[in-house]
């Protein structure tokens, strides 16, 4: 009789314990569904915040192109938004001039070389402190034969040996990005490149108002970084009204082979951040602005 109650009490032990077991099981599978869910909420609010903050933008640069016939660094446009809390969520961002930036495309028009844009390239990468000859590499990348610019570039015979192998885009830059399929280049030296180049989709001139120093030395071979600095800094009390208003600022720029420079860009990069509790979302859009219509939107990540 002992053996029997002793072995009915280890049976209601065990049927407790299975009993708490299963009730725990059950709360923490319904805590993690409830987490689960608030911070999918938290994602989509993110989310719609930031895609509003991208309309917000669009909004902004319509608003410019009624009121002004040239872009510069002093406009409202131009200022970063600070981290402003709307509702439970907080928003921040900035819009940049995307023709203030080296168009890599610009290497390459229909499939063949620009010599201009390449030497561009290459004094802008010698401005950085990078090797001038990857502007080589990185036109062969686009340009659409297999022909090697020099010795220091690469086409198939050297992109066929590698493991993977594969062969040059002979298509124009999708993204700043595609640079690490390209002999030469590296994470390292794109950190470095990718604040001053971009992949626009047509031929766009470099806005004078907006470049940096470095481009604006590279885009004229008479106008060394130091005096590039200094033009950028009095610009900002007063922007350029001409292109031909900028190059009459530097001696001897009218017997060089300049690209096309401007006042005024349609290209805009926007970058945006929502923070909903403890989830981040970030945009960036390539925005295209059109004439009486609202910027149209080129490309963004994420979607």
């Amino acid at each position: 009789m002992i053996r029997s109650r002793g072995s009915a009490i280890v049976a209601a032990l065990l049927i407790v314990a299975l009993v708490a077991l299963i009730g725990g099981r059950v709360l923490m599978v319904q805590g993690m569904s409830i987490n689960q869910f608030q911070a999918r909420d938290d994602y989509d609010m993110a989310r719609e915040t930031a895609s509003a903050g991208l309309h917000w933008a669009r909004a902004i640069l319509y608003d410019d192109s009624r009121r002004s016939s040239i872009d510069h660094l002093g406009e409202p446009w131009a200022q970063p938004m600070p981290p402003t809390v709307v509702g439970e969520t907080t928003v921040s961002g900035y819009i940049e001039d995307a023709q203030g930036r080296f168009n890599l495309n610009s290497l390459a028009i229909n499939g063949k070389m620009d010599p201009t844009a390449l030497s561009v390239f290459a004094r802008l990468l010698s401005n950085l402190g990078l090797a001038p000859e990857l502007a080589e590499t990185a036109t062969d990348w686009i340009d659409e034969d297999d022909e090697l610019i020099s010795q220091n570039s690469a086409e198939s015979s050297y992109y066929m040996t590698q493991q993977p192998r594969y062969r040059p885009s002979g298509l124009p830059y999708g993204s700043a990005e595609e640079l690490l399929r390209v002999r030469g280049f590296s994470p390292s030296i794109l950190e470095k490149l990718r604040p001053f180049v971009i992949a626009l989709p047509i031929p766009a001139p470099v806005n004078v108002n907006t470049a940096s120093p470095e481009l604006l030395s590279a885009l004229v071979p008479a106008l060394p970084l130091g005096n590039a600095s200094r033009i950028a800094d009095e610009r900002q009390r007063s922007p350029f009204n001409s292109a031909a208003e900028f190059l009459d600022r530097v001696p001897g720029a009218r017997g060089d082979k300049i690209p096309p420079l401007g006042v005024q860009s349609q290209f805009f990069l926007v970058s945006g951040s929502a923070r909903q509790s403890n989830t981040y979302y970030q945009v960036v859009a390539l925005l295209q602005r059109q004439e009486s219509r609202w910027p149209r939107i080129v490309w963004q990540m994420p979607q």
